[in-house]
């Protein structure tokens, strides 16, 4: 069998310089920019427009358009996801105030501008108008400033009313408010008197979210007002969760301010209720919250028949006053006094 020469075919990098093929040497094109042959075709080139699709043609759903209780759901879902990097579309119209604006005119449309319509309405509708509003009053993004504007869209909250705290509204004539004639508290008192007159069985609770603090001198008189809309009815069914009232009182107290925690306490819920959260408030008024004397001694008064049940907090406040009394604070030998009189 005869014996086959291998061939070694050599590539770029082991080929000897007589085995590698060479490039042709090309001549440089000398490219003058003020040539009119390339003037043109530039011009023809950018004329022609852009085949691609660009991105702001693009149809995305609008978010708007759906229950509230979808984005609610979104809304809950996405706490724990960075949904910026997730998907930055649906980040911005979360984001986006619109979408806050559009879902609140919806939700107190019926409220505010359905008067006429309300006879014409059937019970489970006027019932889930109510309802559907209270909750979107009380969802996540829903704030004061937002919920105002909704109401009054003519008018704007008083910045200056926020950031000056002393002055309070008068408790004693919730008749003559600060707000004007066609303010969102007179407008939305006088939409639930609609709803109490037109339907009986329908009460309209406070929304949760508006009983939480800060608290400025506009959000007071509407709390106010619209505490007062129950006339002859049960209170409780006002606000109808304790731990609402609760909070609504704590954050008062947080704040310091005497004339809406004692407010809460008297017109907020039934006494009953008000008598089985007196020791915890009277707990956090006087340790963690300083020692408000116009609070802590109706306080001490609501809660004198369980102080004797409550061993550990009667301790607890008057260690509290023993301790302020060595430090030559006077509101120790007051607190001792009060928790003297409290106990039968």
């Amino acid at each position: 069998m005869p014996a086959f020469t291998p061939i070694r075919v050599r590539g770029k990098r082991t080929g000897t310089e007589a085995e590698k093929g060479h490039k042709p040497l090309h001549r440089r094109i000398a490219r003058r920019p003020t040539s009119p042959l390339l003037i043109e075709t530039i011009t023809r080139a950018s004329s022609k427009g852009s085949k691609r699709r660009k991105r702001r043609e693009r149809q995305f759903a609008m978010i708007e358009q759906l229950p509230v209780e979808l984005v609610e759901d979104i809304f809950e879902r996405s706490q724990n996801l960075d949904l910026s990097a997730a998907s930055p579309i649906l980040s911005r119209q979360l984001n986006h105030p619109h979408l806050y604006k559009r879902i609140l005119d919806q939700a107190m449309a019926p409220l505010l501008f359905g008067h006429d319509d309300l006879e014409n309405q059937s019970q489970s509708s006027a019932s889930s108008d109510v309802a559907y509003a209270v909750r979107v009053v009380n969802s996540r993004f829903c704030s004061w400033k937002l919920f105002c504007n909704c109401l009054c869209p003519g008018s704007a909250i008083k910045s200056d009313s926020a950031n000056n705290p002393t002055s309070r509204p008068a408790y004693s004539n919730v008749i003559g408010p600060l707000w004007q004639r066609d303010s969102a508290a007179d407008r939305l008192v006088e939409a639930v008197h609609a709803y109490q007159n037109r339907f009986r069985y329908q009460i309209l609770p406070v929304p949760s979210k508006l009983l939480s603090g800060p608290y400025c001198p506009d959000k007071e008189c509407f709390l106010t007002l619209l505490l007062r809309h129950s006339d002859g009815a049960d209170i409780d069914t006002v606000v109808p969760r304790d731990e609402d009232i609760y909070r609504a009182i704590e954050d008062a107290i947080k704040e310091q301010n005497s004339n809406l925690a004692l407010y809460l306490m008297i017109n907020g819920a039934s006494a009953e209720r008000i008598k089985g959260m007196a020791p915890d408030l009277l707990s956090s008024a006087v340790v963690e919250y300083g020692c408000n004397r116009t609070i802590v001694l109706h306080l001490a008064q609501l809660a004198k028949l369980d102080l004797p049940e409550r061993t550990n907090l009667y301790l607890e406040l008057w260690q509290w006053a023993e301790n302020t009394e060595n430090a030559g604070g006077d509101d120790g030998r007051w607190l001792k006094r009060c928790l003297r009189r409290a106990r039968p």
